[in-house]
C-alpha cells in the first residue's frame, strides 16, 4: 500500500520574547548522555535482618489501610522509578536483559535457570515441608547438594509439576531470578532418612499418602534446589528494605515488579503474593549483598483454583471491599463472566483457559501492591518482553513438562498462545507502542512493536506527529496516513533543531481505524554543533 505524508506546518516562527524564554533557560527533561543499561546495587553490605511478612497484615495492608489512606491523601501513582533514559528497566539484583534485549533461543529457555541440575540419587530425607498447597520435604542428594521436593495433590496428578516447571522457565525468560526447578522421578528405595533428621520412616510414608499415586513405582515431583546465601525471607512489597544500603527504589515504584501485572496475566500465575517472593544475601558475610527472587509457580495455569475449587482464580480477589460493595448492592445477581467457567477434561491442567479470559481485569488471589501502581507505561515494557516468546519457546516448555494425559500439553500450548495474543493486543494499546530506531540523514525512523508482535491484526495505521521545543512549545506537525510498514521515518531537518535551540522533543500519536492511542510517544533528540542528532529519552 502507498504511504501518504501531509505536512499540515512547517513555519518556524517564534516572537522575540519566546526566544529570549529559550536562551535563557536551561531546563532539559533529559541529559546528553548514554542511557544506564546496569544498575549498580550489588555493593558489599553487612548482612541485613530477616524479614516477618505475616499474610494477615500483608493482605490488610492493600485491601483495607492503603485504600482508605490513598482516598483521605488523594495521592497518585507516580512513575516507576527503575529506569533509565530510554524508558527501559537496566539490569540489577532484581532484573536480567533476556527476552526482548537479546535472542534467547528455545533451548536457552529450556535450560533456564540450570546450573548443577536435578538431583543424583541416593537421596536422603532431611527436613519437612509443612506449608504450602500439598506436604513435601528437602533431600540432600548424592553431592550434598539440598532441594525441596513438592508433590502434585493426590486428585489432580501433574498438575503443579508441570505449571511450574513452564511458568518458572517463563519467568526466568522474562528476566526475573528464579530457583533451579526440575521435573524429577524417583523410586521410593531410591530415598533414606538423614539419623540426625529427626524424621520417622512412618512420618515420610504419611506424605506419600497424601499426594498424587506413583506411576510404574515413580513418584512425580518439583525438586527445587535450595538457594545458596543466607535467607531473608521475602521482599517488602511497600518501600524498602531499610537495612540494605542498596535498595534505594519503594518496591512499589519499580517497573520490575508492576510488570508482574502482565506476566501473572499471560500465565495466570493467580498465587503471585509477597510470601512467594525471597531475599537472600549472597557472598561472604560483609562482602555480599541482596539478590531478590520470585519463587513457588505450581499454582499457575489454573493449578491453584483447581486445587481448591476457586473456578475464580485470576477473576477476584480473596477479598475486596468493591466487590463485596457490588455484591450487597446487586444481591449477588449480577453474573460474573467466571461463574461460566468449567474444568478441563484433563486433571493436570486445571480450569485454564482463553476464550472468557480478559488481560485487563485479571487479577491475583493475594493482592500484590506493586501490581496495583503500575501504569500503561510499565504494562507496555512487560508487553515488549512477552512478546519476543513464539510458539517454538511455548512449545518445547510444554512438551518438557511431560503432561500425564493425552492431548493436555496440546491444549495448554494453545492457551497460552490465545492468551498471548490477547495480553499483547490489551496492553500494546494503552500507549503508541513506538521505539526508535536509529537517526540517519535527517530522518527518525521509528518501529511500530504493535506491527511487529502482532503482524497482520495492525496492517494499516496512521500517526500524527509534533515537533516541540525543550519546554513544548510547538515548532511544527505532520501526519503519517494508511502506512502499513512495521518501520517508517519522520523527516526531522537541522531547521527544526535550531528552532528548538538544539533540544527538539518529538510526539508521536498512534491512531487505528481512526481511534487514537490514550497517550503520544515522546522521543528528545539532542543535536550539538557539527554533530549528529542523538536520541537522549524516550517517554511512553
Amino acid at each position: 500500500m502507498t504511504r501518504k505524508i501531509i505536512i499540515t506546518s512547517f513555519a518556524v516562527i517564534f516572537t522575540a520574547g519566546c526566544l529570549s524564554l529559550s536562551c535563557t533557560s536551561n531546563k532539559t527533561r533529559f541529559k546528553y548522555s548514554q542511557p544506564i543499561w546496569h544498575q549498580n546495587d550489588s555493593s558489599a553490605i553487612p548482612v541485613p535482618q530477616k524479614t516477618d511478612v505475616r499474610k494477615f497484615d500483608e493482605t490488610l495492608n492493600i485491601t483495607v489501610r492503603r485504600p482508605v489512606v490513598n482516598a483521605l491523601e488523594f495521592s497518585r501513582t507516580v512513575p516507576s522509578r527503575d529506569v533509565n533514559s530510554l524508558d527501559e528497566v537496566p539490569s540489577s539484583s532484581w532484573f536480567n536483559h533476556r527476552l526482548g534485549y537479546k535472542d534467547i533461543s528455545p533451548q536457552d529457555l529450556l535450560k533456564g535457570p540450570y546450573k548443577d541440575g536435578p538431583p543424583i540419587p541416593p537421596l536422603k530425607v532431611i527436613e519437612g515441608k509443612f506449608s504450602g498447597l500439598t506436604p513435601g520435604f528437602v533431600v540432600e542428594d548424592s553431592r550434598e547438594i539440598q532441594y525441596l521436593f513438592k508433590f502434585d495433590p493426590p486428585d489432580f496428578p501433574g498438575i503443579e509439576t508441570a505449571a511450574d516447571f513452564i511458568v518458572n522457565r517463563l519467568f526466568w525468560g522474562f528476566g526475573y531470578n528464579v530457583p533451579e526447578d526440575y521435573l524429577f522421578y524417583f523410586n521410593r528405595s531410591q530415598l533414606s532418612i538423614e539419623p540426625q533428621s529427626g524424621f520417622a520412616a512412618e512420618y515420610v510414608d504419611s506424605i506419600f499418602n497424601h499426594i498424587a499415586v506413583p506411576n510404574n513405582g515413580r513418584y512425580r515431583c518439583t525438586a527445587s534446589k535450595i538457594l545458596k546465601g543466607i535467607i531473608l525471607g521475602p521482599f517488602p512489597s511497600e518501600g524498602v528494605r531499610e537495612d540494605d544500603p542498596n535498595d534505594r527504589i519503594d518496591h512499589e515504584n519499580r517497573r520490575v515488579l508492576r510488570g508482574l501485572k502482565v506476566f501473572g496475566a499471560f500465565t495466570n500465575y493467580t498465587d503471585l503474593r509477597i510470601e512467594n517472593t525471597l531475599d537472600v544475601y549472597v557472598g561472604d558475610r560483609g562482602e555480599g549483598y541482596v539478590k531478590h527472587y520470585l519463587l513457588d509457580f505450581g499454582g499457575s495455569l489454573g493449578a491453584f483454583s483447581a486445587d481448591k475449587s476457586r473456578l475464580w482464580g485470576g477473576a477476584n480477589h480473596l477479598f475486596s471491599f468493591k466487590e463485596m460493595t457490588k455484591n450487597l448492592l446487586t444481591a449477588g445477581l449480577v453474573v460474573e463472566n467466571w461463574e461460566e467457567l468449567e474444568y478441563t477434561p484433563w486433571k493436570s491442567v486445571g480450569a485454564f483457559e482463553a476464550e472468557k479470559f480478559k488481560p485487563q481485569s485479571w487479577k491475583e488471589t493475594y493482592p500484590f501492591l506493586p501490581i496495583h501502581q503500575n501504569q500503561p507505561a510499565d504494562d507496555y515494557w512487560a508487553a515488549k518482553i512477552l512478546g519476543a516468546l513464539d510458539r517454538d519457546h511455548l512449545e518445547i516448555l510444554v512438551n518438557a513438562a511431560e503432561f500425564p494425559e493425552d492431548a493436555a500439553a496440546e491444549y495448554v500450548l494453545n492457551t497460552l498462545l490465545s492468551r498471548q495474543k490477547k495480553t499483547l493486543r490489551y496492553f500494546l494499546t494503552r500507549v503508541s507502542p513506538l521505539e526508535a530506531a536509529n537517526f540517519s540523514n535527517e530522518r527518525l525512523y521509528v518501529k511500530d512493536m504493535s506491527k511487529i508482535l502482532l503482524g497482520e491484526e495492525f496492517s494499516a495505521a496512521s500517526y500524527k506527529i509534533k515537533f516541540s521545543d525543550a519546554h513544548g512549545n510547538k515548532i511544527s506537525e505532520m501526519e503519517i496516513i494508511d502506512n502499513t510498514e512495521k518501520e517508517f521515518s519522520i523527516p526531522v531537518s537541522d531547521d527544526l533543531f535550531e528552532a528548538a535551540q538544539g533540544y527538539l522533543r518529538i510526539s508521536i500519536r498512534s491512531f487505528w481505524e481512526g481511534k487514537a492511542t490514550p497517550a503520544a510517544a515522546q522521543f528528545h533528540l539532542i543535536k550539538k554543533e557539527d554533530e549528529a542528532p542523538v536520541v537522549v529519552g524516550v517517554i511512553h
